[in-house]
């Protein structure tokens, strides 16, 4: 016995497999990644500011990272252990790392020129710091 196909099922085999291949996500595109973070934004002469589950993005198709409390900043590296992002203006430069095992979050901000005089050996004024403990968030609703 033997089957026969008509054009008409072989249109609409068609017409379905292009509609999954349409609207299934591609799988080289990733969700952002959010994190609820718990620790602290720290400055010089003032009591440091709590951090209690504010959230963090990580988008590695946009190439950036949110951290609590600040605008998204470029990612600069990123390895099997850490992300690395950071920013830098004539009057701020911005930089920190996520551990990608631990979730431990930290950001400096300082002066571009503090900056240079850290990599350099010098000592520095930082304008504040950040440390968190960030995990993967669940959605409420």
């Amino acid at each position: 016995m033997s089957v026969k196909l008509s054009t008409r099922n072989g249109v609409y085999s068609a017409i379905i497999a292009m509609a999954i291949l349409i609207f299934l996500p591609s799988p080289t595109e990733a969700a952002p990644i959010t994190l609820a973070c718990k620790g602290s934004l720290n400055f010089p002469e003032n009591n440091p500011m709590a951090i209690d589950g504010d959230s963090a993005i990580i988008d590695f198709d946009a190439g950036t990272f949110k951290p609590p409390l600040y605008q998204a900043y470029s990612i600069t590296k990123v390895n099997d252990t850490q992300v690395t992002f950071g920013f830098e203006s004539s009057t701020r430069s911005i930089f920190g790392t996520i551990d990608r095992i631990s979730g431990n979050l930290s950001m400096n901000i300082m002066k571009p020129e503090d900056r240079k005089r850290l990599a350099a050996g010098g000592s520095l004024k930082m304008l504040s710091w950040m440390t968190a403990k960030c995990m993967p968030a669940k959605q409420m609703f």
